[in-house]
């Protein structure tokens, strides 16, 4: 039985918590025993899903004493953590790839990560366990996404045609650009709080494959530093967050709400054609992203036409939080 890192034993801070972990960890360890392994991998998964479990510990744990969850949305999250079905190994072939993976409700995990410059080597595993918790988390709104997706692609059809970006895939792999940037974002405040070290400043990058090489971008990303920009520009015309003149402001009120069923609802209450059109040219630069980054064999990752119409609707659909009167990043 799990070793609890934390006493969620206590069921009146952490109701239904422990329990869940328990039932995870044991459909983890019968998946895993329902095939052949050496000695030395039966070693290495024990140690891998103990550590996974610590990890889920300090994730969830974290995320309510920071407030990111909530009273209100305790048993969501939790209900999210529950449904994992299981942690196991990813193949060999895999690892040469990812460092982790979610297939269905199954998490895979590289036991050959390499590690982050500035972080240890279990730290390391922390923010990729943390990115994939995330994912799982955010996928109560699957569902909300793909039907969103269709009704604004019905909806704005014909302008949406007109700039190349006519098709649902485009649209939704938008809504998964922020997703991939809240795993990311969640994953470096919870890794780099428990190495109690300080997250690495804003600086700016390129990536010429996809952007040509001129352009540049703001991140402090360890992975996906493309991406984290975008949201950020698209999370500053959300009439329901708007920008705090502060990045990391910003992505944190971002995660927040994603952690809500109604993450997209709320997108939908104050969608107009420009926010479409936006989502849409972040789908294209997130499928762009894997390209470059070698997960997919698209022909062509240059997306800067994309993002030139991104950044135009970006710049006269920005909104601010009230207060904030100076612009800090174009």
């Amino acid at each position: 039985m799990h070793d609890f890192y934390y006493g969620f034993w206590n069921e009146k801070k952490f109701p239904g918590f422990r329990r869940a972990l328990l039932e995870l960890e044991k459909r983890s360890v019968i998946k895993f025993n329902s095939s052949s392994h050496t000695a030395l991998e039966k070693r290495q998964y024990k140690k891998m899903l103990n550590q996974s479990l610590d990890n889920i510990e300090k994730y969830f744990c974290t995320l309510v004493r920071m407030k990111y969850i909530k009273n209100s949305n305790y048993y969501d999250c939790l209900e999210q953590i529950k449904t994992i079905n299981c942690i196991d190994f990813m193949s060999n072939k895999d690892r040469k790839v990812y460092d982790a993976y979610t297939l269905g409700k199954d998490i895979y995990l590289n036991p050959d990560y390499n590690d982050m410059t500035d972080l240890n080597h279990d730290d390391t595993f922390l923010r990729i366990t943390c990115h994939e918790f995330t994912h799982h988390m955010n996928s109560f709104w699957k569902e909300d996404r793909n039907a969103f997706c269709v009704r604004m692609e019905g909806k704005y059809k014909k302008i949406l045609q007109k700039y190349g970006l006519g098709d649902v895939e485009s649209l939704r792999m938008g809504i998964e650009l922020l997703g991939e940037v809240i795993a990311e974002d969640i994953s470096e405040e919870i890794s780099y709080g428990f190495a109690k070290k300080r997250r690495p400043d804003f600086r700016l990058m390129k990536n010429e494959k996809m952007y040509g090489k001129t352009q540049t971008f703001l991140s402090n990303f360890y992975v996906y530093q493309e991406l984290q920009e975008v949201a950020n520009k698209f999370t500053c015309c959300l009439d329901f967050i708007k920008d705090s003149g502060d990045i990391s402001t910003n992505l944190r009120k971002l995660s927040e709400k994603a952690l809500f069923k109604n993450f997209i609802s709320k997108i939908e209450e104050v969608e107009n054609e420009d926010l479409i059109i936006m989502l849409a040219c972040m789908g294209k630069i997130k499928e762009a992203s894997y390209t470059a980054s070698g997960l997919t064999d698209l022909k062509d990752c240059d997306v800067r036409r994309y993002l030139n119409t991104f950044n135009y609707l970006a710049r006269i659909n920005h909104k601010y939080s009230d207060g904030v009167k100076v612009k800090r990043y174009s």
